[in-house]
């Protein structure tokens, strides 16, 4: 994901800004092949299909045979999951194009029009199960009972494993994603359990003061993606939280500090007011609570009322108080820059409007001008071949003088004062009578 501050539309190509960077630029397509695509137009976090024919899984968004991956196939009926389904760069009958999670290619929803798989529901929960097969379960990269789609990791007899997702086979066998992982296990294989569950006292336990292994961002985020009324609206990976806006009877902020497992809500309390609360070392059902909910109760909080610094509270707790204060006054100086930039392209645009009025007025006066100036140069040019005597027009200069020579002569002898009409006649004249 990147964020840009400019655009620039060069014919069907559009060019844009990274934020923050003055000089570095990307563009949202190469000939009918899109670069860019905006974050409303694709989908992001765990998604299921299932297979309705077999398909060879392909390298890129094309569902050409030259983009095959050889001997990398989903056979129907098979469920296959991806992080990132995305509509065709062709814009054509093919697609959407489902990005398989670990590396594994490339699927798609539809080829030349033809249904090649269906989406189907991915359960979010928390499952404890022991593992009862004598050789051990060995982890999937997809939820598909397949050799070739191993992991090297393998579960003994006995392991406990804690697992986040839910998909039902067609065949009635459920896969679960191993919770931490992007790995999948499965219940039973030709009538023989491979896991049990059994419940969550007995599989993982631990002392309110014991640290929990890290959430990932990832994870933070497939939580939400399950919760209705949940919107991510803020990562900062320095300070290591990602922030969701709640919907509800009052919108409340949720931070979660994901290396260190503390959710800090902030809401409208009906009676307290405008309240902070925090909660440490939470685990991944507390989590899910706390979207679904943010006003639940788990007895790991520690609340602050935002008006007050009278209470008694330690140097971390101080610390994160101040961030979630930053965090907001961020939230209202990008609302006014929001504001800020809406009027200065209103400004723009009218300004625009009225250099673009002006040019149009200028370059009609200079283009009467030069017309004015090129029809009198004309007029002159033409004047200097109009014979003034008869007003006939001449091709040249020299064709007018012969013909005023010749037309509209005026000769005199200079003895007998006699006129003729042209040299010639005259000269007649003076040898006929003497007069030179």
């Amino acid at each position: 994901k990147i964020y840009c501050d400019r655009k620039v539309i060069d014919g069907s190509v559009t060019f844009y800004r990274l934020q923050g960077s003055g000089s570095c630029w990307v563009f949202d397509k190469r000939g009918e092949i899109h670069m860019l695509k905006p974050e409303n137009s694709v989908r992001c976090g765990l998604i299921a299909y299932q297979m309705c024919s077999a398909v060879n899984m392909r390298r890129r968004t094309n569902v050409g045979d030259e983009s095959r991956i050889p001997g990398c196939s989903a056979e129907e009926g098979h469920i296959v999951v991806g992080d990132y389904l995305s509509p065709s760069p062709y814009n054509n009958n093919n697609g959407p194009f489902l990005r398989l999670t670990n590396g594994m290619g490339w699927l798609f929803e539809y080829k030349r029009g033809e249904q090649m798989m269906r989406e189907v529901f991915i359960e979010t929960g928390f499952w404890h199960f022991r593992v009862v097969n004598e050789a051990g379960i060995q982890l999937r990269k997809q939820p598909i009972d397949k050799f070739k789609f191993r992991f090297s990791t393998v579960y003994p007899p006995g392991e406990i494993l804690m697992c986040d997702r839910k998909i039902v086979g067609a065949d009635g066998v459920n896969f679960y994603r191993v919770e931490g992982t992007t790995g999948w296990v499965f219940d039973k294989r030709n009538g023989s359990s491979m896991l049990t569950p059994c419940t969550a006292p007995n599989t993982f336990t631990h002392s309110p003061n014991a640290s929990l292994p890290s959430w990932s961002i990832d994870f933070v985020r497939g939580m939400a993606c399950a919760i209705e009324g949940i919107h991510e609206i803020g990562l900062n990976e320095q300070s290591r939280v990602i922030s969701f806006s709640k919907e509800g009877a009052t919108k409340t902020r949720i931070n979660i500090y994901y290396t260190t497992r503390t959710i800090g809500t902030a809401l409208d309390h009906p009676t307290q007011g405008k309240t902070q609360l925090f909660r440490r070392n939470c685990t991944n059902t507390e989590l899910a609570e706390i979207m679904r909910n943010p006003r639940v109760h788990t007895t790991k909080g520690y609340k602050r009322k935002v008006s007050s610094r009278e209470q008694d509270i330690d140097a971390e707790e101080e610390t994160r108080n101040a961030l979630l204060d930053v965090d907001e006054a961020l939230a209202t100086l990008e609302e006014r820059r929001r504001v800020l930039v809406k009027s200065i392209r209103e400004h723009d645009s009218r300004r625009f409007a009225i250099e673009k009025g002006a040019s149009t007025a200028m370059r009609d006066h200079v283009e009467t001008c030069v017309n004015e100036k090129v029809q009198a140069d004309r007029a002159r040019e033409v004047a200097s071949r109009t014979c003034k005597m008869c007003n006939r027009v001449f091709g040249s200069v020299q064709a007018l003088n012969s013909h005023n020579d010749a037309v509209h002569g005026y000769y005199q002898c200079e003895y007998c004062y006699k006129e003729f009409s042209n040299q010639h006649a005259l000269n007649q004249h003076c040898d006929a009578t003497g007069h030179w």
